[in-house]
């Protein structure tokens, strides 16, 4: 379906699905590149998750939710350039900050929810409060 469709692709949101093993991120973002909404729920995916170089152009709003074993998040250099919400929430094992976080220029809001206990005190020992003053909404 997203091989033939995926360029079409607006809005999607996927929930309790399982994507043959792979990095859901890199999946969409080379079948699903127009996404302007993603929302991934309670998905089986890997430890780690890349948002992938240049990637998600056109993205405004990311959720994950309830990716039990994510451990790991990367954002590409000169991925989401236009991301305005990121919501991260109920990833227990997420224990660091995502890096390139801090270089998505048009964001608004950030929410960093159900992380791991040790989530917050790296975010501060990373100076993130620092790093990311032009966020106007940032919970974690």
């Amino acid at each position: 379906m997203f091989e033939h469709h995926g360029g079409n692709l607006k809005y999607l949101a996927l929930s309790g699905c399982h994507l043959g093993g792979e990095d859901p991120l890199v999946f969409l973002a080379s079948h699903a590149p127009h996404l302007s909404y993603l929302r991934l729920n309670n998905i089986n995916s890997k430890h780690e998750l890349v948002v992938p170089a240049d990637s998600f152009t056109h993205l405004k709003t990311l959720v994950l939710m309830g990716l039990h074993d994510v451990s790991f998040l990367d954002i590409g250099h000169g991925s989401l350039p236009v991301i305005e919400g990121i919501y991260i929430t109920s990833l227990p094992k997420l224990a660091t900050v995502p890096q390139g976080i801090e270089n998505c220029p048009c964001l608004k809001k950030l929410w960093l929810l159900g992380l791991h206990e040790d989530f917050k005190a790296q975010w501060n020992n990373k100076g993130m409060k620092q790093k990311m003053q032009h966020v106007p909404e940032i919970r974690i």
